[in-house]
């Protein structure tokens, strides 16, 4: 008995604590332990290289899909349509996505943060880059990109180069991208884009010095004679050196040809 009253008396103590805690703070919130936030997995996203098709320029395309990204890994697979070849495939680590449009086999566009991608050849890791994908077969195709210094889009100097707020502009306004295009402005950036190509990889060549030609003075008749008579000699030693390549078998001619002539003046 002694036992159960002393219980009663802490659970009533404890329960008149509660109650006050309750009544005079209402707005005290009791400690609540949170969630530690887990980690979204990384979702990628799977974009074809369309190598067979001809290359085309950026803003000739139909752009469905425009992403900026990072390559972040590389390495080189072979393709059974193209022998003798291996293609750079690799992942990007997406920045942003400027535009997504739905296609047939994925009507409900979803967000993602990788990119596998094939025909990165000349990139590396931590370049930057846009990528422009086209509807292809109910899904996205990247086609070569034409006049620009990456095989499938734009390679960045850094995210602040003017081609990227190009792109954003026109992706906001897709329906007036030729407008926008034809623009002063925007025309120099794309066709500063084009100009990178002639120097992708390459180093510049160096200027040759220009020549100096030399003015001869007219020769006087001496030293004419004097050349002419230095040809005539080089001739005949030449000649010598021809029929009688050595001094030795030149002299033992000339004493072959003196005994025979002696033999045929003899009676």
């Amino acid at each position: 008995m002694q036992g159960s009253s002393v219980f009663s008396g802490a659970f009533a103590r404890a329960l008149f604590f509660f109650l006050c805690q309750a009544i005079l703070l209402p707005g005290l919130e009791l400690p609540a332990f949170e969630a530690v936030p887990q980690a979204k997995p990384a979702i990628e996203m799977y974009l074809g290289w369309m190598y067979w098709a001809p290359p085309q320029a950026i803003p000739d395309m139909d752009w469905y899909l425009v992403v900026a990204g990072t390559v972040e890994t590389l390495h080189r697979e072979s393709v059974a349509s193209l022998p003798n070849q291996l293609v750079m495939v690799g992942t990007l680590r997406v920045k942003r996505i400027f535009r997504h449009l739905p296609t047939r086999n994925y009507p409900n566009p979803q967000p993602f943060d990788r990119l596998r991608v094939g025909g990165l050849n000349g990139l590396k890791p931590g370049d930057n880059v846009l990528l422009f994908a086209i509807e292809y077969d109910g899904g996205y195709g990247l086609l070569e990109a034409a006049h620009s210094n990456c095989k499938i889009g734009i390679k960045l100097h850094n995210w602040h180069d003017p081609i990227v707020a190009s792109v954003e502009r026109m992706c906001a306004d897709y329906q007036r991208r030729k407008e926008i295009l034809a623009e002063t402005r925007e025309k120099a950036v794309w066709q500063a884009v084009a100009a990178r190509r002639s120097g992708f990889g390459k180093k510049p060549k160096k200027k040759e010095k220009p020549h100096m030609k030399m003015t001869a003075s007219p020769e006087t008749e001496e030293e004419m004679n004097q050349r002419s008579t230095k040809s005539q000699r080089n001739r005949l030693r030449m000649a010598g050196t021809q029929f009688f390549p050595s001094v030795t078998q030149f002299l033992q001619a000339l004493s072959y040809a003196r005994t025979n002539r002696k033999l045929v003046d003899s009676p």
